[in-house]
């Protein structure tokens, strides 16, 4: 294991993700970092102070900052990574009642029943930031685009969720 920066196609491919989200100024506030681990690329995001100490130190902590993704031919967002982007931006969330909220972070997907409201840009497919009235639960794939988000059926699968803290399944992985 071994902390590097990214390389020139790395580094498009994080900020043509950020584009995406709205939040290519997390470039200029933050250092990015990669640690390739399993034959995984993780890509860490590292107040720049933390960065300097690194390079000035010589050295390799195995965990330098937050894991917000994993990079291939995309970048695929971690639970953390989502709450970081979902704070930024603005679009492609929703809100689920206190029932879906508990069956969210148990890991269920989320019925349209549970849905109070969403982005009117919603595309099937789409990756969803999903939040209830206490914030932010994880991320989702829309199954249907948001016109048909209230019918009675699976509208969201659950892709990530806080409760994976608990129950520790797949705690690390990106989507």
């Amino acid at each position: 294991m071994q902390v590097r920066d990214l390389n020139g196609k790395e580094f498009g491919i994080l900020k043509k993700a950020l584009r995406f989200f709205k939040s290519a100024d997390l470039l200029r506030e933050y250092d990015f970092v990669i640690i390739t681990r399993g034959g995984k690329k993780e890509v860490y995001m590292v107040p720049e102070v933390v960065r300097k100490l690194m390079v000035s130190y010589d050295l390799q902590p195995y965990i330098p900052g937050v894991k917000i993704g994993e990079l291939g031919r995309r970048l695929r967002i971690t639970l953390e990574g989502g709450e970081i982007l979902s704070k930024r931006y603005g679009g492609k969330r929703v809100l689920v009642s206190e029932r879906g909220e508990m069956l969210f972070l148990y890991g269920r997907d989320l019925f349209g029943s549970s849905v109070i409201e969403c982005s009117n840009d919603i595309e099937e497919n789409d990756l969803v930031f999903v939040f209830s009235d206490t914030g932010y639960l994880g991320l989702g794939k829309a199954r249907v685009d948001s016109r048909r988000m209230k019918e009675d059926r699976i509208v969201v699968d659950n892709l990530v969720d806080k409760g994976e803290y608990l129950r520790k399944v797949r705690i690390f992985d990106a989507f």
